[in-house]
């Protein structure tokens, strides 16, 4: 009875080792095909993300391009307008060189005063001043002084941080000058004046509110 025991036992720890040595060769069995499965899955992602890496470098390639070519038609009006206001302005009279038609008009130099307050002069070419202005702190502050060539003030102006304030012109009899035409800034402008007493007609030329050299001419008006 005992050996018969013994003997089912035997059979049954080997029945266990088969059935485990079966259990772990399916196991390596399921892992080697997973493995291999993945080898695959990584071979054709690897392959998908090629692809799409091409057609992205594509698409920025067109992108580039476009951008590009957007870029140049921006830019060639741009530059077209802005040649075209450089020609323009070569026409125009200068302020810190003032010419016109390549006529020098005005010279220009600063008088520091102190450091908020500055005194721009302009001067005729022959050495006497034709206007000067006071600046503080960058701006028109106080009298402004514009001179006939011979020396008689034109116009006195008063500003405060750069508003004119009053403003008033004046034969060089020192008369004042009741009515004057518009005087348009950066433009050259033709003045004709008849004196208070009605026998002088005064014609001059003026530009930024000065009186430009050798334009200033008297006729007298006959009774």
């Amino acid at each position: 009875m005992g050996g018969g025991f013994l003997r089912q036992m035997n059979e049954t720890i080997k029945y266990n080792r088969d059935l485990l040595g079966n259990k772990i060769k399916l196991i390596d069995k399921l892992k080697n095909k997973s493995r291999n499965r993945n080898v695959i899955y990584s071979q054709e992602n690897e392959a998908y993300v090629k692809e799409r890496l091409n057609l992205s470098i594509k698409r920025i390639g067109k992108q580039h391009f476009y951008y590009k070519l957007l870029s140049w038609l921006i830019a060639i009006p741009f530059l077209i307008f802005l040649i075209a206001g450089i020609t323009k302005l070569v026409d125009k009279p200068k302020i810190f060189n003032t010419q016109t038609k390549g006529t020098i008009l005005f010279t220009k130099k600063i008088q520091v005063i102190s450091k908020e307050t500055k005194l721009e002069i302009f001067y005729f070419s022959h050495g006497l001043r034709a206007e000067e202005t006071y600046y503080q702190n960058g701006l028109k502050q106080f009298e402004s002084t514009s001179y006939y060539e011979s020396g008689e003030v034109f116009r006195k102006a008063t500003y405060f941080q750069d508003t004119l304030v009053s403003e008033n012109f004046f034969f060089k009899n020192g008369s004042s000058i009741e009515s004057i035409p518009e005087l348009t800034p950066n433009k050259v402008v033709s003045v004709s004046l008849i004196n208070n007493t009605k026998d002088t007609l005064v014609m001059f030329k003026c530009f930024n509110k000065k009186i430009i050299e050798a334009s200033y001419v008297v006729y007298e008006i006959p009774k």
